[in-house]
């Protein structure tokens, strides 16, 4: 009979590793891109410059 309890918490152990894994591993140094309305002012001024030339 397979036990299903030892298995769920097995599957958590490892989900739980692979989470701490993810968190400790350091981040890609590189520039920020904004959202929201700041993505959208980004988009404004490039098409504002593409109209002028």
């Amino acid at each position: 009979m397979t036990d299903y309890s030892r298995l769920t918490s097995d599957l958590a152990a490892a989900r739980i590793a692979e989470r701490l894994a993810d968190a400790e591993r350091p981040r890609v140094a590189g520039p920020r891109r904004p959202h929201g309305r700041h993505a959208l002012a980004r988009q404004l001024h490039r098409l504002a410059d593409r109209l002028d030339t």
